[in-house]
């Protein structure tokens, strides 16, 4: 794993001191927290999450001047919240990267339960063998922007479509930890240049029916 400055094994961070935010405020969610993540941390990550050692060994510790929506080329950022408490995996799954890139948002834009949801829904099809794409998220899904946080996104099941309950309603300091995952095909798979690595202020809501078919590309198991 590489890292472009030294961290503290155990950081202790103090809310509202220096060290807490990062100094981009021209970000669209303004200012980031720097993360909280250290060599130690991620390596704890790795084998609760059972994370492919050879993804990790490639990720980042972002640099001072890097925020999780302005970084270095070739990487994308992820919360330790996405694996801890989300289930995500590796490879990123395709229907959560192209259906990403139909609303045109980035992967650190969604919130936790987003990300649950998303994840959960395409768990269930896959254990009723059922291969879910863009169409069937959107049809299931409203995202909208966080009331709680600008630049990040919450989802509301549509009408009489709602598949996954029971979610927690607060997680703790889960912007703190954050780092950077290489674009390589054990992570992403062939789907480099379709995840979108650029936030957006708002997400596309409307997608025509000509764009889904385009974006999906999945069918039915036998």
């Amino acid at each position: 794993m590489a890292y472009d400055s030294e961290r503290p094994e155990s950081p202790s961070f103090e809310r509202g001191s220096s060290n807490d935010e990062c100094t981009r405020p021209n970000d669209i969610a303004g200012l980031h927290y720097m993360s909280t993540c250290t060599l130690q941390s991620l390596n704890q990550l790795r084998d609760l999450c059972q994370i492919p050692s050879e993804i990790m060994a490639e990720s980042m510790l972002p640099g001072p001047m890097e925020s999780p929506e302005d970084h270095r080329d070739g990487y994308f950022c992820v919360y330790e919240v996405y694996f801890k408490g989300c289930g995500l995996t590796f490879p990123l799954p395709e229907a959560l990267v192209r259906y990403l890139a139909a609303l045109e948002i980035a992967l650190p834009q969604l919130t936790r339960n987003l990300l649950r949801t998303i994840l959960g829904i395409i768990t269930v099809a896959a254990e009723a063998r059922y291969v879910i794409g863009v169409p069937e998220l959107n049809e299931l899904l409203s995202v909208r922007s966080s009331s709680k946080k600008t630049g990040y996104f919450s989802t509301y099941p549509n009408a009489g479509r709602n598949l996954i309950s029971h979610l927690p309603n607060k997680d703790e300091s889960w912007h703190h930890p954050w780092f950077l995952i290489k674009k390589t095909p054990a992570s992403i798979g062939n789907l480099s240049e379709v995840l979108p690595s650029k936030r957006s202020a708002r997400p596309l809501l409307l997608l025509r029916l000509s764009q889904l078919k385009n974006l999906s590309g999945f069918q039915n198991n036998p």
